[in-house]
């Protein structure tokens, strides 16, 4: 093989050796191992601003020694750590609103589930997945509509489908985990604002939860009927 050919199949070689390490890294960062304490401590997706960093360290020495005490967040206000396993925490972020985070068996998953809840005026949630490193991570999740929780409506119903979407008025929904069955439950919860003759009028329309069933190793919700 003459000098020329050489050098150009060394490059070559070289380049692919390097691409297959700069792949062998991308590949192992997006497994990386879910672990929510780690999540609490760094906030890579910055959902933690109101708590700095600094509060966060100290949230998690004061949990990890036993001492009831809470901190002071950007606003002024007090927040709490109620919980903090490598699997499961839990941040009062504010009297209102309290932040889940937990990462679902399998433990090889890299998939983190955030779960707000806000209890003021009165109880709404929201859900947001996470890779442990930070990034959104692409699942079929879907916020729950008003729509998922209709039943059927029969032909001879006094009320349309519509009728009953336009009296329940603002659709608020939020959320429960339960970890020993890797289940996110919906909840509907119009009863707490509408009068008490409009929800009787189209409660018997609606199933009042939806238990989705969490399978992360394929990042994938299905729900439980």
């Amino acid at each position: 093989m003459n000098k020329t050919l050489y050098t150009v199949v060394a490059g070559i070689i070289l380049i692919l050796g390097v691409c297959f390490q700069v792949s062998a890294v991308s590949k192992s960062a997006k497994q990386v191992k879910a672990d929510t304490r780690a999540f609490f401590k760094e906030d890579p997706a910055g959902i933690f601003d109101l708590i700095p960093k600094l509060q966060r360290l100290d949230m998690l020495d004061y949990f990890d020694s036993n001492i009831d005490k809470e901190v002071e967040n950007a606003l002024n206000g007090k927040s709490k750590l109620l919980a903090a396993t490598t699997e499961y925490v839990c941040v009062k972020i504010s009297k209102g609103v309290t932040i889940e985070l937990w990462a679902p068996q399998p433990e090889q998953s890299s998939m983190i589930i955030a779960n707000f809840t806000y209890s003021i005026p009165t109880s709404d949630g929201n859900i947001k997945v996470f890779s442990a490193n930070g990034y959104p991570l692409n699942s079929n999740w879907k916020p729950s509509t008003i729509e998922d929780f209709m039943l059927k409506i029969e032909k001879n119903s006094s009320l349309s489908k519509a009728d009953v979407i336009a009296l329940a008025d603002i659709p608020i929904v939020y959320y429960t985990i339960n970890r020993n069955e890797n289940t996110i439950t919906a909840h509907l919860n119009i009863k707490e604002y509408l009068s008490a003759e409009d929800y009787d009028q189209i409660s018997s329309y609606f199933k009042n939860s939806i238990t989705y069933k969490v399978k992360p190793a394929k990042n994938v919700f299905s729900i439980i009927e």
